[in-house]
């Protein structure tokens, strides 16, 4: 069995081990290496990630970077041995069949008589505004070169086509439920939303959505303390409520806005392609974010959901207030008829 790493010294794995015999004592780079190998293996059976991601930095300042053939060898190990570790965590966190809610188990819903509206797994019916055949029909399932990708969008992928993934439109239809939901609920309680592109070819799109919705758009380079110095930069103490995200950066590159976002605790729903990085997304939908058809539709749907909430809040506050006013007439006439009473008297 040997001793665990995680427990014991560097000198007490080295003499714990077996080595063939006639071979000499394991000293110098090839003890280094072997220690090293052996202790992120321990590492990653025993799903220390913190340890994991501590020995990583370690080994970036360590003398064995140097060596061209131990770094490649030992680097390539511990990529494949992150890569295998985050995909069990990520498998161990996605819902069953049983936990998804379907369209046909949603109750019709009455707008004036909900009381709770948070109780209702669909208050805003967000379920009708699209099907699966509308998200083929604009090809949200294509993805990128397979030389190009995530390896954490890996459970996102249905497969390859012609040497392109192909994005799991079952899981596309179940994030973007739940965003669009999220989505309407912010917008019903008055939040700001923010919509973020820098694409310049969407640049127009982006604008045009945010303006028919009645909120705000960043279509220009991400300006850093946006959200974690707004009061420095731009004199306001309150930031967005929700930032949308219509096209994140490659392989995770240029994710300033998102780690803002992240470190001011603001929620974001975000278009993740086979070549981004989900992380720190709190509401990532699986799709393709190139193709002017897909994020039409993005706009199509995120747009009508703002405007449904905010047609939804302004029916039930109108609602109250009819309410208001018969239960005041109501009033009102009972004082009366006791004032005639007593007249009468």
């Amino acid at each position: 069995m040997g001793l665990n790493v995680l427990d014991h010294s560097y000198e007490e794995i080295l003499d714990s081990q077996q080595r063939p015999s006639g071979a000499g004592p394991v000293n110098g780079k090839s003890s280094r290496v072997f220690f090293m190998s052996t202790f992120m293996k321990q590492i990653f059976d025993n799903s220390n990630m913190a340890a994991a991601r501590a020995i990583r930095a370690a080994w970036n300042m360590s003398s064995l970077r140097g060596n061209k053939l131990i770094s490649s060898t030992l680097g390539s190990r511990v990529r494949a041995a992150s890569t295998i570790h985050a995909s069990q965590i990520l498998s161990d966190s996605i819902p069953t069949q049983s936990e998804v809610v379907k369209p046909g188990d949603i109750e019709p819903v009455d707008i004036h008589t909900t009381k709770n509206i948070l109780e209702h797994p669909d208050f805003f019916e967000v379920h009708k505004l699209f099907t699966m055949k509308d998200l083929f029909d604009a090809k949200l399932h294509l993805g990128h070169h397979e030389g190009c990708w995530h390896p954490l969008m890996k459970r996102y992928l249905y497969g390859t086509r012609e040497h392109h993934h192909i994005i799991d439109l079952n899981h596309t239809v179940e994030h973007l439920r739940l965003a669009l939901n999220v989505l309407s609920h912010i917008a019903y309680r008055g939040g700001i939303i923010l919509f973020v592109s820098t694409h310049p070819q969407f640049e127009e799109l982006t604008q045009r959505t945010a303006r028919e919705c009645g909120e705000y758009f960043i279509t220009r380079r991400w300006r850093g303390g946006t959200l974690t110095n707004s009061m420095m930069l731009t004199g306001m103490t309150r930031v967005a409520d929700l930032i949308i995200f219509l096209h994140l950066p490659s392989l995770g590159r240029n994710m300033l806005a998102v780690k803002e976002a992240a470190q001011a605790n603001v929620p974001i729903i975000g278009i993740v392609d086979s070549d981004c990085n989900p992380n720190l997304i709190m509401y990532p939908i699986p799709g393709n974010d190139d193709s002017p058809s897909a994020v039409e539709l993005y706009c199509n749907l995120f747009k009508k959901a703002v405007l449904r909430a905010k047609e939804v809040r302004m029916e039930r506050r109108s609602r109250r207030k009819e309410e208001k006013m018969e239960e005041d007439f109501q009033l009102y006439e009972e004082i009366e008829e006791e004032e005639k009473d007593e007249s009468s008297l």
